[in-house]
């Protein structure tokens, strides 16, 4: 009682002057006010010695535990939008923890994950890409895991797809989620000149299969050529295709090629190239898809494909006319990621 001050202690006297019941009322509430005061010095000390503050780039976190409740006073960085509109280059920072990152560009866009002591486990943020550039998201050291790919160098995002990111201090785990997951258009190429060549680079490894359509024409071409991560090693490739041509029958194949034979040298064809990564179960990538070639008054030239490469995880495709051809203006390559 005596810690105190002497206003606060009640009741009055008031022995006499009230009813005993409410005298006695008065009383219990009284002693219970004088006991919360008492207790407050103490579960204060309590309360300090078992606070511990963290304090971010631009947001603090205060976590209070006690042997009863565990409160959490949230970041002011939860559900604010980092917006990376234009940006082709980011690495993301403490102040991201709980945010959305906007990533928009035509170009392709590399995300560094920041690993040092600057970032304050446990972290996570949202990254959108709603650019036409796939955006590439890199740990500045460890891993990435996602669904289909653990223990990854990075992760792929092409457009409309989001991820939210969690690192745990070593590893950084996705997940990924958008309109355009598991299945939608990859990249799209026509051409606005002349070309030697094709390429399809940072293939998004988010997808179980894939397929390439195209519409097009190789001069002075003869036969549509595949080649998967840059390997024209020979030997590493077999292909074959049965055809029609004018009516008459005929096949084409190798067990020993540096490329892979997937139509004719101009017209429309459709390849699809299954499970083209972790391809472990069966070792190497098959493919197959159909072709067709017609010169109106001329000449019909159809057919169907299929072929095999060596290695495992597609991650970029180079097309190109066997004979070396020149790919015409305006000749078209789409290329969709399938589930």
């Amino acid at each position: 009682m005596s810690s105190n001050p002497t206003s606060f202690r009640l009741p009055p006297n008031l022995e006499g002057k009230a009813e005993p019941e409410i005298v006695e009322a008065i009383g219990y509430h009284d002693d219970a006010i004088t006991d919360l005061q008492q207790a407050i010095p103490s579960l204060k000390g309590q309360i300090d010695a078992l606070k511990t503050t963290t304090t971010g780039t631009a947001a603090t976190t205060q976590n209070i535990t006690t042997a009863a409740e565990n409160i959490v006073i949230q970041p002011e960085t939860i559900g604010t939008v980092n917006n990376q509109t234009g940006n082709t280059a980011y690495a993301t920072q403490q102040s991201d923890y709980g945010a959305f990152i906007l990533l928009n560009d035509a170009s392709a866009i590399a995300v560094t994950l920041t690993t040092d002591t600057s970032i304050q486990v446990p972290w996570f943020a949202t990254v959108i890409n709603y650019g036409a550039g796939t955006a590439t998201l890199t740990p500045a050291s460890g891993t990435i895991s996602y669904p289909g790919n653990l223990s990854a160098a990075s992760l792929p995002i092409p457009t409309g797809i989001g991820a939210t990111i969690v690192y745990d201090g070593t590893v950084f785990w996705a997940v990924l989620f958008g309109a355009a997951a598991p299945s939608g258009l990859i990249q799209t190429i026509v051409l606005g000149a002349p070309a030697a060549s094709v390429n399809f680079a940072a293939i998004p490894q988010t997808f179980t299969n894939l397929r390439l359509v195209g519409n097009f024409n190789a001069v002075s071409g003869q036969n549509l050529k595949a080649n998967f991560n840059g390997d024209t090693t020979s030997g590493n490739y077999g292909y074959g295709f049965l055809y029609q041509y004018g009516g008459t029958a005929g096949a084409v194949q190798s067990t020993s090629a540096n490329g892979m034979l997937i139509g004719g040298g101009l017209g429309s064809f459709t390849l699809d190239i299954p499970n083209y990564r972790l391809a472990t179960a069966v070792p190497g990538i098959y493919v197959s898809g159909t072709f067709s070639q017609i010169v109106l008054g001329s000449y019909t030239l159809t057919g169907t494909a299929a072929g095999a490469w060596v290695g495992t995880d597609v991650t970029s495709m180079q097309l190109t006319d066997s004979i070396g051809g020149i790919f015409a203006a305006g000749s078209s390559f789409s290329l969709y990621g399938l589930p």
